[in-house]
Formats: C-alpha cells, sequence, structure tokens
C-alpha cells in the first residue's frame, strides 16, 4: 500500500455466516472502534514511519454502488443469465436492485418475453424487480 492511495479494510461476516469479531455487542463494538483507531493512526507493517500500511476503515457499500453491479451486469447474456440473475438480484437491496433489473431487462430486451421463458421463475423475478 503506498501513502494516502485510499485504501480501505471493510468488516463484514465472512460468506457461510460466521463472523470475524463475535461476544458481547458492547464487546464487538469496542474491538472493532480500538482496531479502527489503530489502523488509521498507526498502520500495520514495517514501514508505517514512511506512511505505508495506514488504512481507513470504513463501511463497505461496493454491493449498492453503480459500479459494482454494472460490471457484472454486462457480463450477464441470454446464455447465463439463469444463473447469474438470481445471483446479482440477491446480492443487491433496494434502489440499487431495480435499477441493475431495469438495465437487465432493457439489455436482455425481446428474448426475455418469448414464449419458452416469459414462465421461468428467474424471468418473473427480475421483471418484478424492475417494476
Amino acid at each position: 500500500m503506498s501513502p494516502g492511495n485510499g485504501s480501505a479494510i471493510h468488516p463484514q461476516p465472512r460468506r457461510g455466516g460466521s463472523k470475524w469479531l463475535t461476544g458481547p455487542l458492547a464487546w464487538v463494538e469496542a474491538a472493532l472502534a480500538i482496531l479502527k483507531d489503530a489502523l488509521a493512526l498507526d498502520g500495520a507493517g514495517a514501514k508505517t514511519a514512511a506512511g505505508y500500511g495506514r488504512m481507513d476503515v470504513s463501511p463497505l457499500t461496493s454491493s449498492s454502488s453503480p459500479t459494482a453491479w454494472q460490471s457484472r451486469l454486462a457480463a450477464i447474456t441470454m446464455s447465463n443469465a439463469a444463473q447469474d440473475v438470481p445471483r446479482l438480484l440477491s446480492d443487491l437491496k433496494g434502489e440499487a436492485r431495480r435499477l441493475a433489473a431495469q438495465a437487465l431487462v432493457k439489455s436482455l430486451g425481446r428474448p426475455l418475453r418469448d414464449a419458452k421463458r416469459k414462465d421461468k421463475p428467474w424471468v418473473q423475478d427480475l421483471l418484478k424487480a424492475a417494476e
């Protein structure tokens, strides 16, 4: 990491449900606050005196940021949509989910409404999410 490169650590649960910090809520909050301060003020590693290793610890918001889902959206075609659309929609919430669904409906277009696809559960979920 170089000084001032905007690197960030995003504490979040691991896949599978287990959390990095567990225990009584007050202790977890205190431990996380201490860790955030230590990483921001003192950093970690051998070159902290030169400015390396200091980190901004901020909440993870990439799942709702448009750029995070737009790159995934660009890779979705009719050949992989049955697998990838449900995954994308389950990862997004609220306005980001609606916008992604609308963009998918637009990009996948008319084939979504043909007789062999329109009754598929993933197509119905996508159309409902786009409303």
